[in-house]
């Protein structure tokens, strides 16, 4: 579907003065007039919740719906607007609707500005998931706009998400993403204002003091209710007052299906609500209003979660991310080793696929209507990551470790790979057959003794972990692998032996017990174990445990003992 790529990004810097007091807005869009007090861009939209307000399967129906009527009103209201904030629910209806002149009027509607879509595959939490989870996300949901659409889209709207990480600033100005919306956690005084990674990154951000339902709770299809346009104007000039230009109000919330009554009843509220003017818009239109402010605050830092409790409630479904992506980004090296050198083509179908599922896995909703069967689909999403990544992963080893030459003519080869970008010495657990030349089972001269010998000859201390035997025998060893070069190989080779080949021991351990026998009265001692590295000392009285780091020659930390002990169970 999409080659693999790399782009270049020239960024324009937001315009600022270091004026803390002025805001000066830019005239893109619309400018209010001087008899204007508030000028609200009011954008309709859907919060497109997979997981939790049913199954996956029914939200993506759901969202079909939702879609569909947005589609119906556009075309009998040229002045509507909406947003569809995430690409898998995008990707779902095209799939569904192939063929049909609903998916015609979707693409147009998106060329011509009047529906928005995002840049962003899924909802997905910020905490939890990798760095580059976070940054496929971007990604795909950049490549699919472009690919399905042919547009560029800009803003990022983060609806419900219960916090972000401080670098995601960066993460949105390398996908040339230079706008966001943030409706969980932010400051309470400042609407607009620019947050800036720790790298200097910036983006401006829209931050919804009312939630992202916002509009929904207002409901405007009741403009005639008096208490309704009261509360109305008391949020409008709360939110006025922590900024002086426009302001943003998203309407909608957790898959609702926009009405054409918004059209007429925001009309009606510019003709009877004195010194405000509503206009319907995307987040696209606001931000070109806004884009060129200068005077902004800046937000710098973490903006922490709302909900603090998620990961260890849901413990099950965080288990396999890192694994996961670790997984995926492994094929994916090896993958364009094999694809650079002629051994194979680059699988990048799988891998797009791969990547969009495991992403919509670390989506933010859990434990919702949706029940186990929506959760299950997620821990699902992981394990076909792990495990489709996995084979891809061994399709491209075997094809390398093919064509790897064997210097040592007697021997069981073992190609240790490193896909870091570093050279590496780690520890390798790795299984092995030995077969006889002809008949599997001769292999005589292996069963009186084996050593391991790198590509050298020298000899490398390993440990057989346990064997088994069949046609021939197999064999589970662990050793130390040193200087692998990175993104490379190296290759070590079992070789049979006369005798067994004796190596020092790798730890020490020294129990307190072995010297009861002697003095059972005396007071109680300490159990060490050490090693090369370390020396780790457990005081048998108080349960201290200390290390001594023999390369520092020093203790690193003495007498640490678990203080207390607290076990908490979630909010939801």
């Amino acid at each position: 579907m999409w080659k693999p790529f790399s782009i270049t990004i020239v960024m324009t810097a937001l315009a600022c003065t270091p004026s803390p007091r002025v805001l000066l807005f830019g005239q893109a869009g619309n400018a209010k007039s001087s008899s204007t007090k508030h000028e609200v861009y009011v954008v309709p939209f859907s919060h497109l919740d997979r997981f939790w307000a049913g199954t996956g399967e029914e939200c993506l129906a759901r969202g079909n719906s939702i879609i569909t009527n947005a589609i119906q009103i556009a075309k009998q209201h040229p002045n509507f607007r909406f947003l569809i904030e995430s690409d898998n629910f995008v990707e779902n209806f095209i799939a569904s609707r192939r063929g049909t002149p609903e998916l015609d009027d979707l693409k147009r509607l998106v060329k011509e500005g009047k529906i928005e879509i995002a840049p962003l595959w899924a909802g997905t939490f910020q905490e939890f998931p990798p760095a580059e989870v976070l940054a496929r996300n971007l990604v795909y949901g950049k490549l699919y706009a472009r690919e399905q659409f042919g547009v560029d889209e800009r803003v990022a709207h983060l609806a419900d998400l219960p916090g972000f990480t401080p670098q995601y600033p960066q993460l949105l100005r390398e996908a040339e993403v230079p706008f966001m919306v943030m409706t969980r956690m932010g400051p309470r005084d400042k609407s607009l204002f620019n947050w800036q990674a720790p790298d200097g990154s910036r983006v401006l951000v829209w931050n919804d003091l009312f939630g992202y339902c916002w509009g929904a709770q207002l409901d405007f299809s009741d403009i005639e209710n008096k208490e309704k346009r009261e509360k109305l104007e008391q949020q409008i000039e709360r939110v006025q007052a922590t900024t002086q230009g426009p302001l943003l109000m998203t309407s909608g919330c957790d898959l609702w299906s926009p009405t054409a009554d918004l059209v007429s009843n925001l009309h009606a509220l510019n003709r009877d609500l004195a010194g405000s003017h509503f206009r319907l818009a995307t987040l696209q239109d606001f931000f070109d209003r806004v884009a060129n402010a200068s005077g902004l605050p800046t937000v710098k830092g973490e903006i922490p979660s709302a909900w603090p409790m998620v990961g260890p409630s849901v413990i099950n479904l965080w288990l396999y991310d890192i694994p996961a992506t670790n997984a995926l980004l492994t094929a994916e090296k090896l993958a364009t080793i094999n694809y650079a050198l002629g051994y194979a083509d680059y699988p990048q179908r799988d891998f797009d696929f791969l990547w969009m599922r495991l992403i919509e896995s670390m989506d933010h909703n859990h434990d919702g209507q949706g029940g186990r069967i929506a959760d299950a689909r997620k821990e699902e999403y992981s394990e076909l990551a792990i495990q489709r990544g996995g084979e891809i992963t061994r399709d491209m080893l075997r094809n390398i470790a093919e064509r790897v030459q064997i210097p040592i003519s007697k021997g069981v080869p073992i190609v240790v790979f490193n896909p870091t970008g570093w050279a590496r010495d780690d520890i390798v657990q790795t299984h092995l057959t030995i077969y006889g030349d002809v008949v599997p089972g001769h292999i005589s001269e292996y069963k009186s003794a084996v050593r391991l010998v790198d590509e050298s000859g020298k000899v490398v201390p390993f440990q057989i972990l346990e064997t088994s035997e069949n046609v021939s025998r197999a064999v589970k060893l662990i050793f130390v692998a040193h200087d692998v070069p990175s993104l490379g190989y190296k290759s070590y080779y079992l070789v049979p032996a006369q005798q067994p080949v004796t190596f020092p021991s790798a730890s020490e351990v020294t129990l307190n017990q072995e010297r009861d026998l002697n003095n059972p009265r005396r007071p109680l001692g300490a159990d060490v174990i050490q090693n090369d590295f370390y020396r780790v000392t457990v005081d048998k009285a108080t349960g201290g445990v200390t290390v001594f780091d023999r390369a520092l020659n020093r203790d690193v930390t003495k007498d640490m003992v678990i203080a207390a002990e607290e076990e908490r169970g979630s909010h939801y």
